[in-house]
């Protein structure tokens, strides 16, 4: 349904070819992905072959074909992918290796296993092949095996190595230990010069790192005295296990020697599956002076032997307190002054034609 050769695409349909490599010895590699193009689709359904490679002989001795199916979840690779936009393992798939012999002798047996067998991320990992034989010639301390070949599957820039023990530390960098699946491939070669090989997924455990974080908000960046500040803080578990953080938040009131304290060492449980705590508190400005305030919060783990990186262990933030315009002041308080003054002199006003009124009265009673 794929083989551009076996002529069982429809028409308006065609393989379009995304990528061909091929990486030289030791060990010659063919990296080659494909898709349909055109009036097909996404994908054909049905059975059928998938592709075919064809090979010339060029001389005589023998070799080994694997295509690689990853379909253990973490694996660097899967090669052999559905459609999209799911991408998932292809069901019932069937995938064969191929092994070619041209040459007269036995085939040997490649066989090994590795200590420890559950490694950490930065553990050495010796691999042993003295299981390795050739069914001919299986004597000795050899066993009839003249040379061992290994290849680590990771990104160490010595990606080979030899002899019948080999040791190696896994990495994703020239400085970093790496963590994951690594095919692990060791090829043989016997009395005859005819190759074997076996090849095995290596699961390197990153372990449990410890990795906690804060952050912090505030409501507003700049009040007048007596006007409350909300803020939130934010304490992450960025590790790989569950994690308990001590939290101190602070801000220099009244004075930056002499500080307060919104938490001290709280305790804050941060399990995996709530990765996440939000805490919120509330500054009281009342009677602070007008300047500007910075708030540190701080988280410590608990686990003393923790290597946590520091970076993003504490956080700041500012707040400004207004200072009052004197200015201003002034002209309220004269202009209630002022205010006063008026209503000293309306009243007195009403007083005196009051009174002017009481002595007519009292006049047009005398008259009477």
């Amino acid at each position: 349904i794929f083989d551009p050769s076996s002529g069982s695409l429809p028409n308006g349909c065609s393989v379009a070819e995304a990528k061909h490599e091929v990486l030289d010895a030791p060990f010659s590699t063919i990296r080659e992905a494909a898709y349909l193009v055109g009036s097909c689709g996404q994908g054909l359904d049905g059975n059928g072959k998938l592709f075919s490679i064809n090979f010339k002989v060029i001389g005589i001795g023998s070799t080994s074909m694997d295509i690689r199916q990853a379909s253990v979840p973490g694996k660097r690779d899967q090669l052999v992918i559905g459609p999209p936009p799911g991408f998932g393992p292809v069901a019932n798939l069937e995938v064969r290796d191929g092994y070619f012999l041209n040459k007269a002798g036995s085939q040997p047996v490649a066989s090994f296993n590795y200590t420890p067998s559950a490694p950490m991320v930065g553990d050495l990992v010796t691999f042993n092949a003295s299981q390795s034989f050739d069914p001919a010639h299986n004597s000795g301390a050899s066993k009839g095996i003249t040379r061992y070949l290994w290849t680590w599957g990771d990104l160490s820039p010595s990606n080979i190595g030899s002899g019948m023990t080999s040791q190696h530390t896994f990495i994703t960098s020239s400085t970093s230990a790496g963590s994951g699946f690594f095919e692990v491939r060791l090829i043989v070669n016997d009395t005859d010069g005819i190759l074997s090989r076996q090849n095995a997924v290596v699961f390197v455990n990153p372990g449990v790192s410890d990795d906690i974080a804060v952050e912090m908000s505030l409501d507003k960046g700049k009040v007048n005295a007596g006007d409350p500040i909300k803020l939130t803080v934010t304490v992450h578990n960025l590790g790989s296990g569950n994690e308990t953080a001590k939290l101190s938040v602070k801000y220099d009131y009244p004075s930056a020697a002499v500080t307060t304290e919104l938490a001290n060492n709280a305790m804050v449980e941060l399990p995996l599956i709530s990765r996440n705590r939000v805490l919120n508190y509330t500054i009281q400005t009342t009677n602070f002076p007008a300047r500007t305030y910075t708030i540190t919060a701080r988280v410590t783990n608990t686990n003393a032997t923790a290597i946590d990186p520091p970076q993003n262990n504490e956080v700041t933030q500012t707040f400004t307190v207004a200072s009052i315009n004197t200015g201003q002041s002034l002209s309220i308080l004269q202009l209630a002054g002022i205010s006063a003054v008026a209503l000293v002199a309306v009243g007195g006003l009403v007083f005196f034609v009051r009174r002017r009124r009481s002595r007519a009265e009292s006049a047009s009673e005398q008259l009477a």
